[in-house]
């Protein structure tokens, strides 16, 4: 059996056994990720919460001495570009890329953007080490617009984005941070590295 179809197999049985312990339905099994515009906006919430804990990351760029861009991605392979476009639509923001081997969904530049889409994860928290980037890509952001005068915020945001992703050295959750699992998180999380395992794959 390859592995692409193992994997497969996996996912599904995993998925299975979840939904028939927590409630026995397995009715959201036969969803098609790639179709979000099927789901309620709050379960199309819960499932792209799962699939950035999955797979979505939270960047900081700087440009020139004192500037920064705020980058919010998912990296697919060109495949799974109809999903991109529909989060795209669902979200009514953002933008997407298509290259030769890869698609990507960025929100990121438009201010106004940025601040719903941190409405938005303040509201439904992540539940992975993806939380405490947000929460240092969020804290960044309102620095950054949210300066005073001649107030120097270049160091602290420096410093925030230096404890994000691969630099992250302290993964201790913040007081009052509670892991809430629910079946469109977890379907979203599971889609996201099932995405990312057929994406390295693809290379």
């Amino acid at each position: 059996m390859k592995r692409s179809l193992r994997l497969k197999v996996m996912v599904k049985t995993i998925l299975l056994f979840y939904y028939s312990t927590i409630n026995n339905n397995t009715e959201i099994l036969n969803s098609n990720s790639s179709n979000t515009s099927e789901l309620s906006y709050h379960d199309f919430i819960d499932w792209l919460v799962g699939f950035t804990d999955g797979d979505g990351s939270f960047s900081i760029v700087k440009q020139g001495k004192t500037t920064f861009t705020f980058v919010y991605s998912i990296y697919l392979h060109k495949d799974d570009t109809p999903l991109l476009i529909n989060i795209q639509k669902r979200l009514c923001m953002g933008k997407v890329y298509e290259g030769k081997h890869f698609s990507s969904f960025t929100i990121t530049k438009k201010k106004e953007e940025v601040r719903k889409l941190i409405s938005i994860f303040k509201d439904h928290p992540f539940n992975t080490s993806k939380n405490l980037n947000f929460s240092c890509w969020a804290e960044a952001f309102e620095l950054y617009t949210n300066k005073i005068g001649v107030i120097n915020v270049t160091p602290k945001i420096l410093s925030l984005k230096n404890e994000m992703n691969k630099k992250r050295i302290k993964f201790i959750q913040p007081i009052g941070h509670t892991i809430k699992v629910s079946p469109y998180w977890f379907l979203g999380f599971v889609e996201a590295k099932q995405a990312g395992f057929f994406f390295s794959c693809k290379k």
